[in-house]
């Protein structure tokens, strides 16, 4: 019997930097080894910072050209059936980016398959005046298949008309080697929260400086690491602003992006990771998982896909959207005992363990893949 040859796909992604949640999951992608299918890369680089993300600027035009050439580049040279292509969040600039790119690429492939990273597109779509709402719906309709993170997340593929879907959470690699356990407050040191993304209002970043304030005011010794990028240099000034307003100056440490050892380090540091999300594009959190991996209780909102990732009451606590009281008692709750933070951050590893992998992450998008050009 001969062997069935791997199906090639045009994958279309930015790989970091800035380093964000769908671009480090599409790196994790491209380094995997696969047997029924052949990645060949298109990088997207229209943002070398997140202060570049959805915004519009001159040189990504002249870059719009180059990705459409490269796709078809790829389609002709390497023989690529499918398009795999991570449509946008609810943002107008990146989706006329897309609207473009797909009306002059999605025809010449066998089928076109859409990563939702990022959460909304179809509900945003909808409130587009009618010209653009019907060239919107040219470009994304009908995808031959729809990939999602979790059965909580917009159903995006749907709105969109999608004629399969296929559920796929992220899975990162195992960087802990050996599964410690969250370190316990101890007597003379403060529990330290830990929260790490975008640096920006929608993140839930002012909501857990003020959730601080409140612990603080109630007798609660605790320090707060946020690891990021602010958004904007005006964001960085508000969340300076806040932070010195509500007197957190000594308590607060602003990091900057983390990566590798530095990056495990602070995780492997932290007693509760702190996750107060309401962002209108988010969808499935890496650094959630990061958090597990890491064996930490989280709190977090229950917003769009998180619920999935957070067992309330097994590995950490779900909070109202923009609620500082409630982070606030969530964290307090954590910190009076210190035995049930410890068997959730346990309760969170083995969750990790056992769904999270990168290996079932790569397993589960190489069959939803392949599966798109069987008979």
């Amino acid at each position: 019997m001969s062997r069935v040859q791997p199906v090639a796909v045009a994958c279309v992604g930015q790989t970091p930097p800035p380093y964000h949640g769908q671009a480090v999951m599409i790196a994790a992608l491209l380094d995997g080894q696969f047997r029924s299918i052949r990645l060949h890369h298109v990088p997207l680089a229209f943002s070398r910072s997140l202060n570049e993300v959805g915004r519009l600027r001159l040189a990504k035009l002249f870059q719009l050209p180059q990705v459409i050439g490269r796709i078809w580049h790829a389609r002709l040279r390497f023989n690529a059936q499918v398009l795999y292509y991570p449509p946008a969040g609810p943002h107008i600039v990146p989706i006329l980016r897309d609207i473009v790119i797909l009306l002059l690429t999605r025809p010449i492939f066998r089928a076109t398959v859409f990563h939702f990273h990022a959460g909304g597109l179809g509900e945003f779509l909808a409130t587009l005046p009618t010209p653009l709402r019907l060239l919107a719906r040219l470009a994304y309709g009908q995808p031959d298949l729809a990939i999602r993170m979790a059965a909580m997340t917009p159903d995006d593929g749907a709105a969109l008309g999608a004629r399969a879907e296929a559920i796929v959470p992220y899975g990162i690699a195992d960087r802990t080697h050996e599964g410690l356990a969250a370190r316990l407050p101890l007597p003379g040191r403060p529990a330290r929260l830990l929260y790490v993304g975008a640096l920006r209002e929608t993140k839930g970043v002012l909501v857990l400086i003020e959730a601080l304030r409140l612990l603080v005011t109630h007798g609660h010794d605790v320090v707060a690491d946020l690891v990021g990028e602010p958004i904007s240099p005006d964001f960085a000034r508000t969340l300076q602003e806040a932070i010195s307003g509500a007197g957190l100056s000594d308590r607060v440490r602003l990091t900057g992006v983390l990566t590798g050892g530095a990056k495990d380090a602070i995780f492997a540091a932290a007693d509760i990771f702190c996750f107060p999300t309401f962002y209108e594009a988010e969808a499935f959190s890496v650094v959630l998982i990061e958090a597990m991996q890491h064996s930490l209780p989280i709190v977090a909102t229950r917003w769009r896909g998180l619920p999935e990732l957070v067992a309330d009451t097994l590995s950490g606590r779900l909070v109202p959207p923009r609620d500082p009281e409630a982070v606030a008692d969530a964290v307090a709750e954590l910190l009076a005992d210190p035995a049930q933070m410890r068997s959730m951050g346990l309760a969170a590893r083995a969750a990790f363990l056992e769904r999270y992998t990168l290996a079932a992450y790569r397993s589960g998008i190489e069959a939803a893949l392949a599966s798109v050009t069987r008979p």
